[in-house]
């Protein structure tokens, strides 16, 4: 066999292994990631509460919130008091519950928060 028709027998190879991975291989695994997945349904309240982990002890100085997303994961993150808040808060200690009103550059910006019951 000369060299020429082993380059010929390679490329054929890598040509078909390219077209069954996209004709069969790819819509296959949309179909069985849409046949998989569940629907996420959360509660917007789960995914704007956390609870600080570490005290936030000034409008300038940061600290930890962990968030819980509908029970099963957590995450946690900087977060910061948010500014200008209409209680002017200036200070949250650890175990606090928070309300996360928006996250830029990585960092949670909270506010107090008390659940409501009616």
């Amino acid at each position: 066999m000369s060299t020429s028709l082993i380059i010929l027998i390679a490329i054929i190879a890598i040509i078909i292994v390219i077209i069954l991975g996209t004709v069969i291989l790819l819509p296959g695994m949309a179909l069985f990631n849409r046949i998989s997945d569940e629907k996420y349904s959360a509660d917007e309240k789960n995914l704007l509460t956390g609870t600080l982990t570490t005290d936030i002890n000034s409008l300038t100085s940061t600290g930890e919130v962990v968030t819980t997303f509908v029970t099963e994961s957590r995450k946690t993150m900087p977060a910061r008091i948010f500014t200008p808040n209409k209680d002017e808060v200036t200070s949250l200690a650890k175990g606090s519950s928070v309300l996360i009103v928006e996250t830029k550059d990585g960092v949670a910006y909270v506010i107090p928060y008390q659940e409501m019951v009616f």
